[in-house]
């Protein structure tokens, strides 16, 4: 996700779609939350591919802000975060992701 240039789509605690500038990665991505099944699933050209089960709590936020300063004040995504818990395990499980991108905010 570090090679994210674009978010096409964002909710907040549900989904995120992104596409990157990495070789590796030539599809648009789409990592999503199903709450009534519990699951976390990642999109790859349209298909969708289990990733967790029995997943708890699950909290995917993106933080903007005005990174490069220009006049206006557009935002740019700062960080993606993400985490939650699975099944019995007490402990949670989380990533900040800091795009090394520029990354408009998809939701202005």
């Amino acid at each position: 996700m570090n090679d994210i240039n674009e978010i096409t789509d964002y909710n907040s605690n549900t989904n995120i779609d992104y596409t990157c500038e990495s070789e590796t990665l030539l599809f648009a991505r789409k990592l999503r939350y199903d709450s009534t099944n519990d699951q976390i699933f990642l999109g790859v050209a349209g298909n969708e591919y289990l990733l967790l089960d029995d997943v708890q709590t699950f909290s995917l936020t993106a933080n903007f802000k005005d990174l490069n300063y220009f006049a206006g004040g557009a935002l740019e995504v700062e960080s993606i975060e993400i985490s939650f818990t699975v099944g019995e395990i007490e402990r949670p499980f989380s990533a900040r992701i800091f795009p090394r991108n520029m990354v408009d905010d998809p939701t202005s």
